[in-house]
């Protein structure tokens, strides 16, 4: 058995200075240290380098407040080593696809593509991040969002758009497209309708002809007009204000469950929050001035009423209408300018209702009422352009009008690729926004501001200019962006599958 060994035995055989040497184990514990410190380091460097958006994409913050039942629940959103952004930094081969992480937004959100035939390259998360506490909006987004691809925006497959954009300003944005020209077919002239009883304008800018009255305007539509001028006597010419034609919402008419008779066809509730303008109708803005009533009472026949034609009518069904007016009038008795027309029947035959006199009577009746309804200026062609054979040649007697009023086309949305609010705007003059209305003599006039206007607010501030938000959201909307009226559409929102409660906050 050997002899035990002495603790001065043991220490002989460790050199003094052993920690100024490195050997294998220390090295290796070294080298793994600095690894497990540099690797992270490394990950995040890279992801921040490689993105298009500047900023970190590891976070365990609090999710926003539409996600926080599922606070808790990572899994709702997440799989284990897959990233769920397109510009996180990703290892072919290793890592799960990040375009599978917006299968599960779409298990509760569904919308349509940004542009057609927008290339699958970016996932939800790629703009809409979350963890940054319960009241951050995932849809009021950094510039960088957006500019990752409009800086180079041919790289993305827009291939008609060739203008890359960097923020807003008239250096980096193109100017509104949407307002080069006016796509309506309507003639009005805004200088007249804003002139104390809406004289005529001579071409040398001289005023004449009768003037409007409050007491010329029917009854049922002289108060609401006397509420909106100063001088508000019967005698007091027409003075009408931007707001008299252009509302934000039905409630702007002032209408209650008595006045709504007089808005037959107006009245389609409050559209839009008072986002936008309501449309323009003949029922709500101009028949109180423009009636499209015939005059054609037969002298001496109390119980004879002026025809009135209804507005959205083609002339073809103007024409039956006509027809049937004037042979019910006759019918009724009411033909005091046919007596000295009615010619005898002839023995052993029964009158005709329409004998041939009578019906040559009523047949120059329309061509008289189709004369004053298209061909003068105080009918329909006072507003309306028309199309086929007769816009050109004359209606001839007896003929059915081959003549079609032209679609106005009048915007209901002017900026068809951006998002706006009047409602925010309501403080503001309109003629500073809209500065050629008192000027305008003609509806092809496009009197809506280009970005030159909006850049007195939505700019950076700079003494008295500037101060008002100007990220591209603020005025840009992502999904079905060129449908600002009508938005993504609720139908477009509906998720591919319906859940039950319970399994709906068990989402995975």
């Amino acid at each position: 058995m050997p002899p035990p060994v002495t603790g001065k035995q043991r220490a002989a055989r460790i050199p003094l200075d052993y920690y100024k040497k490195s050997d294998l184990l220390g090295r290796w514990k070294t080298v793994l240290g600095w690894a497990a410190l540099l690797a992270p380091s490394l990950w995040l460097g890279v992801g921040f380098g490689m993105s298009g958006q500047g900023d970190f994409h590891a976070s365990r913050g609090p999710v926003s407040s539409v996600h926080q039942i599922w606070d808790a629940s990572c899994s709702t959103c997440h799989t284990n080593f897959t990233p769920i952004s397109s510009n996180a930094f990703q290892v072919p081969l290793i890592l799960g696809d990040a375009k599978d992480s917006s299968n599960k937004c779409r298990t509760c959100h569904a919308g349509p593509d940004h542009f057609k035939g927008q290339p699958d390259d970016r996932t939800c998360a790629s703009c809409h991040r979350e963890h940054r506490g319960p009241d951050a909006s995932l849809i009021s987004l950094q510039d960088s969002d957006c500019t990752q691809c409009h800086r180079n925006i041919k790289a993305h497959g827009a291939k008609e758009f060739n203008i890359d954009v960097t923020h807003f300003a008239k250096s980096a944005h193109p100017e509104f497209r949407s307002i080069k020209t006016d796509p309506g077919k309507l003639k009005f002239n805004h200088q007249q309708h804003l002139r104390a009883g809406q004289p005529k304008i001579g071409k040398d800018g001289q005023t004449g002809g009768a003037l409007k009255f409050l007491k010329d305007l029917p009854k049922q539509h002289q108060e609401r007009y006397r509420s909106q001028q100063a001088n508000k006597a019967d005698d007091a010419p027409v003075q009408l204000q931007c707001a008299s034609c252009h509302q934000l919402d039905s409630g702007d008419f002032g209408v209650t469950s008595e006045r709504a008779k007089e808005f037959p066809f107006g009245i389609t509730g409050n559209r839009s929050g008072g986002s936008y303008m309501q449309p323009i109708l003949y029922e709500n803005q101009c028949q109180a001035c423009h009636p499209l009533t015939l005059d054609h009472k037969v002298a001496g026949d109390k119980k004879s009423d002026e025809f009135a034609v209804p507005h959205r009518l083609q002339p073809k069904e103007i024409h039956d209408l006509l027809e049937n007016f004037f042979t019910a009038r006759f019918a009724r008795g009411q033909a005091g300018f046919l007596e000295k027309k009615v010619v005898r029947p002839l023995p052993g035959k029964l009158p005709g209702l329409l004998d041939r006199t009578i019906g040559t009577e009523i047949t120059k009746e329309v061509r008289l009422a189709e004369n004053s309804l298209y061909q003068a200026k105080l009918g329909c062609a006072n507003c309306h352009y028309f199309d086929g054979k007769n816009a050109v040649e004359p209606i001839k007697m007896g003929e059915v009008p081959d003549l079609y009023v032209t679609p106005t086309n009048v915007p209901s949305v002017w900026y068809k690729h951006a998002k706006f609010n009047h409602t925010a705007h309501r403080a503001v003059n309109c003629k500073d926004c809209h500065a050629n209305a008192e000027t305008s003599t003609s509806a092809s006039a496009v009197m809506i501001p280009n970005m030159d206007n909006c850049v007195k607010c939505h700019a950076p501030k700079a003494g008295h200019v500037g101060g008002a938000r100007h990220n591209c959201t603020e005025c840009h909307q992502y999904h079905h962006g060129e449908q600002s009226l009508q938005g993504v559409g609720a139908a477009r929102r509906n998720p591919g599958k319906l859940h039950k409660i319970d399994d709906f906050l068990l989402i995975k």
